[in-house]
């Protein structure tokens, strides 16, 4: 599954969903640090698997994208 779409409900307090935004950003170096030490995946599959997750960090970083496919996306 490589499509993206955030089906969570709306919610009110935006502090809350900066927070948890802010703290994905933070976690990136981990987590693609677990992701390049992995043994299991191959290298096309870790290549995939690297892009993949690079474009879920950039969608986080922009305001604009983070608005347009997450914020704007959430179930009412």
């Amino acid at each position: 599954m490589t499509q993206r779409l955030y089906r969570g409900y709306c919610r009110n307090d935006e502090n809350a969903m900066a927070e948890v935004r802010q703290q994905f950003i933070g976690l990136e170096p981990e987590i693609m640090a677990i992701l390049e030490q992995d043994t299991m995946l191959n290298k096309r599959s870790k290549k995939k698997s690297t892009r993949y997750l690079e474009r879920f960090f950039d969608l986080l970083k922009d305001d604009r994208d983070f608005e347009r496919y997450v914020t704007e996306k959430c179930r009412k």
